[in-house]
């Protein structure tokens, strides 16, 4: 599982602008070289491990979890406007849901195949239904994970210790 923070950032930030896509180099699939290339190119204005204002502001927190096989990052733009607005975002990328993504390990992991995931190929309409309510369950179970990851964050140590209006 797969969780990107976007967050207000304090008012002396700095670095180097963020990647839009740090993994651009993993997609394949449609994309040429060249368009792997730009994306691996572009920049947002998201700083990498900026801090968070100072003070003891606790900031609201939203869940962001994008569907039909696309990645948080896509909508980098979006969740930095939110952060930008005072909330932390936590954009959640599901393993194995988007064509490609890097693990902070290193690891890439590629988009399976319905039935490599264990869900069977609907033969109808119901069983469709059955099936996608199945991928629901384990989605909302991966999001109450990141819940919780996110309430032990505000209860912990570092920037984030409570810090997060959950």
């Amino acid at each position: 599982l797969m969780v990107h923070l976007f967050y207000p950032a304090g008012a002396k930030a700095a670095g180097a602008p963020a990647a839009y896509f740090p993994d651009a180099d993993v997609p394949g699939g449609p994309w040429s070289e060249g368009q792997m290339a730009r994306l691996a190119a572009m920049r947002v204005r998201s700083i990498e491990s900026a801090a968070l204002p100072s003070g003891r502001t606790r900031f609201p927190v939203v869940l962001f979890s994008p569907g039909g096989g696309v990645k948080a990052l896509t909508y980098h733009v979006f969740l930095e406007d939110l952060a930008s607005h005072g909330w932390i975002v936590a954009a959640v990328d599901p393993p194995y849901n988007p064509r490609a993504m890097r693990m902070a390990d290193g690891r890439v992991l590629g988009n399976l195949k319905p039935e490599e995931r264990g869900w069977p190929q609907p033969r109808n309409g119901v069983e469709a239904e059955k099936f996608y309510k199945e991928r629901l369950w384990h989605w909302s179970r991966d999001i109450s994970f990141v819940i919780d990851q996110l309430a032990a964050l505000d209860q912990g140590r570092g920037q984030f210790a409570g810090r997060l209006d959950l």
